[in-house]
């Protein structure tokens, strides 16, 4: 056993294969694309190794049809 920083096995693994991901900023507002790789796999979460620093959070949804977008802004 070590420590590992993980994500939820969400949809958008499907999508991106765990190379890259939309991160929050600060605001939760808005999301940006981000490279990321990936480790370990269950089937209910993923290592990542690299692109994400503990407490910062990720749109684990699926990301069908946010291939060419690099940023995403949310709003209510």
């Amino acid at each position: 056993d070590r420590r590992a920083l993980v994500l939820p096995a969400g949809g958008f693994l499907e999508r991106t294969g765990g190379a890259w991901a939309m991160v929050l900023d600060a605001s939760g507002r808005r999301a940006d694309k981000r490279r990321i790789k990936v480790g370990r796999r269950s089937a209910d979460q993923v290592e990542v190794l690299e692109g994400l620093k503990p407490g910062e959070r990720v749109i684990t949804s699926d990301y069908t049809g946010f291939d060419k977008v690099e940023r995403v802004i949310l709003t209510k």
